[in-house]
């Protein structure tokens, strides 16, 4: 059936010429759309007139009708009701989904009903008959709340309602990371085009709908014990997620509920990366995490560790190289025990091996107990080819610092002792700047002569005695070389000719970074269990894995082409804008960088600035420059730096280093000189271009983030490399007055006219004179004049007791 309504405009009868006026609203035909039956209570409706319980059984109807359309697309509020000459009631509302319908030229839904005179019941029935008319042109409607370049639409809002309610059925709190794996996990991640609009859109809906944002608390630490996952539904979980077609793929489960699991969509990428070119090498990080569950499965008082292998790799966002972690292996347990890991890595570098990817080559783990011998172990048993094991020093400052007791490889507990002779607070600073010393010779003779100054001139051989048992190890040396046949040394030293690798920095931030990510993603409803928690990491990694984007606050992992590689390819921005300087966190300070540009000008108009030194057979050449603002060498500091870095014998580089004031001779012995150690060391820096063109730097940038500005400026004067050097031109700049090439137009462009200041200027003041009206007082000649009043003085007093007059 088709019906229409006619609408005319008022006064459309004739005209003066008697001719008929055309309608100024448009007509609409509406078509059957839907029909429902519906049982409206009246009993609360408040009636004055006869009709007026009927409109609100009408009103109350469309309104349901409206919500459980509402699901799929977003509708518009109700027109007023309105009563046709047959006693047939109407109203209208329209789709706002798209652009279109919000403007009034899509769809248009109208319902009608005819409902019945209630009599002495309290339920009145309604047959509602929904008629449309026009269709949606697909195209989403834009918010306007979002003041953004790429706004959200209807449909985004709409997921996010709806996702806000899936969290608050689960008892999870509702934060925009895990609105987002919901979106992801209904395969809408393409929704998610603006996280910060998507930030903004869950705490709004949230507000709205009264429920937990998880904001300022930590709900994991107040959650009570959960319930036991059965054996039987244990078993049919792992075998339904064994394969490597889905999310997770477990490689061994046991009864108890200990596994090691596989996260397949990060390891294809892993594999679409080596297959690009960008992943010669492999670096891994692997720590253990907990407060993820509560969780009786083994023990019901404690709750069980996470342990979390992650792939250390470089992504592009915001013109800024990032280190970021991919999770590749999960593994599950009530305790943190070094065979976790083993077992752990032994599968992962099974899986790698399958793949056909690189295996790892460097490691890195915190100080707990065994891990050493357990990387080891596994290397021993052919599982892992024999990797690099690089402890982090957050960890182990963390512990000489502020820890009472710790735990030796044994597993007996140690106690810290603390230093008496001053605040232990002194010693980070001499382990950052012994760390990036840029050769071993070096690191050994600086690190020796701390060693000796704790023990002796500090006197504090209890300390001495336990930074040696539990963070150095004796190295065997060369005597034909270093002059000595052993020495201490450290895992952590990570200078230019070390073994650790530029970009990968003895530090777990990378691993931290990748557990907080990981554990605020999850669920964290007071009822999960550990199925729960595995169905809701599926879905952070649909959420990881669904798109691609370079943006820093993006919710995926994965970057589109180029975006993604072991060690950054291009500069970042900064390094590429213009000739100011830079201010960024380094180890224990805020240092200034430059840019290339002002590494090539200031070198092009003074060639003092970056001395050029050659050695070795094949010829490698060596440039000496200032770390930080640019500024000439001066000689004998550049001869300085090439005396310590090509001298290999530790007695002979001591003296030198006693010589150059590196080293103070104290009566109880050698002290280090800080200070001057860090000013020949950080602010001058030596990069290194060998014969195979791959050029490092021994700055404290290309240590920690396997590219620096002083670098990219060598290979740029090399001609190796090619950077933009002319600015893009500024506002101000453009000319006033233009033309287009094909002569379109030639007007001067007119200055806008000074806006005049909202302020009220105050009248300037001009005295006037007043005169006096009151009479002088005369005084005959040769009288005494009155005699002035006295002042009165008042007494001094005291001020009331106050608690800021305390000492």
């Amino acid at each position: 059936m088709a019906s229409g309504d006619a609408v005319l405009a008022s006064g459309d009868a004739e005209s003066g010429g008697g001719q008929l006026v055309q309608p100024t609203r448009r007509t609409r035909t509406y078509e059957d759309h839907d029909v429902g039956d519906f049982a409206i209570d009246i009993s609360a409706c408040r009636v004055i007139f006869p009709t007026d319980a009927v409109e609100h059984a009408f009103k109350a109807s469309c309104k349901k009708w409206m919500d459980g359309e509402r699901k799929d697309f977003q509708l518009g509020k109700l027109t007023t009701p309105r009563r046709t000459a047959g006693g047939e009631w109407r109203a209208e509302c329209r789709c706002m989904d798209c652009a279109e319908c919000h403007a009034g030229n899509g769809t248009m839904f109208q319902f009608r009903a005819t409902p019945d005179r209630p009599d002495n019941g309290n339920v009145l029935n309604v047959r509602l008959t929904v008629m449309v008319s026009g269709s949606c042109s697909g195209r989403p409607r834009q918010l306007k709340s979002d003041a953004v370049d790429r706004p959200s639409t209807t449909l985004t809002r709409r997921r996010v309602m709806q996702a806000v309610e899936s969290l608050s059925q689960s008892k999870e709190s509702v934060t925009p990371t895990r609105v987002a794996r919901k979106i992801a996990a209904r395969g809408d991640a393409e929704l998610i085009t603006n996280p910060s609009s998507l930030r903004y859109l869950a705490r709004t809906c949230a507000k709205k709908a009264g429920v937990d944002d998880g904001r300022g608390q930590d709900r994991r630490e107040k959650q009570p014990i959960v319930r036991s996952v059965s054996k039987q539904e244990w078993d049919a979980y792992v075998q339904a997620n064994s394969g490597n077609q889905g999310k997770i793929s477990f490689a061994a489960a046991l009864p108890s509920g200990s596994f090691v699991l596989m996260l397949p969509p990060i390891l294809d990428e892993l594999c679409a990366l080596k297959r690009a070119g960008a992943l010669p090498r492999l670096y891994l990080g692997a720590d253990a995490t907990w407060k993820v569950e509560a969780d009786d499965f083994t023990q019901p008082d404690t709750d069980v560790w996470y342990y979390v292998i992650t792939a250390s790799m470089y992504r592009y966002l915001d013109q800024h190289w990032r280190r970021s972690a991919l999770p590749l292996c999960v593994a599950r347990h009530p305790t943190e025990r070094p065979e976790v890991y083993k077992h752990a890595l032994s599968a992962l570098a099974t899986e790698l091996q399958r793949r056909q990817l690189p295996t790892a080559s460097q490691i890195h783990t915190d100080w707990a107990p065994g891990l050493a011998s357990a990387i080891k172990e596994a290397a021993g048993q052919n599982v892992l080819h024999p990797p690099l094991h690089v402890p982090d020093m957050e960890h182990m400052i963390a512990n000489i610092t502020t820890k009472k007791k710790t735990t030796a490889e044994d597993g007996s507990e140690i106690r810290v002792p603390r230093m008496k002779s001053r605040d232990v607070k002194v010693v980070p600073p001499y382990l950052h700047a012994l760390a990036l010393l840029p050769t071993s010779a070096l690191f050994l003779v600086a690190l020796r002569t701390f060693l000796t100054r704790v023990k002796n001139g500090w006197q504090e051989p209890a300390f001495h005695d336990y930074i040696i048992s539990q963070y150095l190890y004796r190295a065997s040396l060369r005597p034909a070389v270093t002059g000595e046949t052993e020495a201490w040394a450290a895992k952590w030293w990570h200078g230019a000719s070390g073994p650790i690798a530029a970009g990968f920095p003895p530090s777990q931030q990378t691993v931290e970074q990748s557990h907080r990510h990981f554990k605020r993603c999850i669920t964290d409803a007071p009822g999960r269990t550990v199925i729960d928690v595995l169905e809701s990491l599926k879905e952070v990694v649909a959420l990881w894995t669904s798109t691609r984007s370079s943006e820093a606050k993006s919710y995926t992992l994965l970057t589109p082409a180029g975006c993604t590689a072991v060690v950054p390819t291009r500069p970042d921005g900064w390094m590429l804008r213009g000739l100011p300087l830079h201010r960024l966190r380094a180890p224990g300070a805020v240092r200034l960088l430059p840019t290339i540009k002002r590494i090539l000008e200031d070198s092009r108009r003074n060639p003092s600035f970056i001395m050029e030194k050659v050695r070795g057979n094949p010829q490698t050449r060596i440039f000496i420059m200032k770390c930080g603002m640019p500024a000439a060498m001066d000689t004998g500091t550049v001869e300085k730096i090439w005396r310590h870095i090509n001298t290999k014998n530790l007695r002979t580089l001591e003296d030198m280093m006693i010589e150059d004031g590196l080293i103070v001779q104290m009566p109880e012995s050698k002290k280090l000189a800080l200070e001057a150690l860090q000013t020949l060391y950080y602010e001058n820096c030596c990069v290194y271009h060998p014969p195979d063109g791959r050029t490092h730097c021994s700055c404290w940038h290309f240590r920690r983030r396997a590219h620096c500005p002083h670098a990219w400026a060598i290979r740029a004067r090399l001609k190796l490399e090619s950077f933009p050097t002319k600015n893009l031109p500024a506002a101000t700049e453009a000319p006033v007055t233009w033309s287009d090439a094909d002569g379109s137009s030639n007007e001067d462009v007119k200055k806008k006219a000074p806006r005049r200041s909202r302020k009220r200027k105050r009248p300037e003041y001009e005295p006037v004179a007043v005169p006096d009206v009151r009479p002088a007082p005369v005084t005959p000649v040769g009288e005494r004049l009155p005699q002035r009043r006295t002042p009165k003085v008042m007494p001094a007093q005291k001020a009331s007791k106050s608690p800021f007059g305390k000492r």
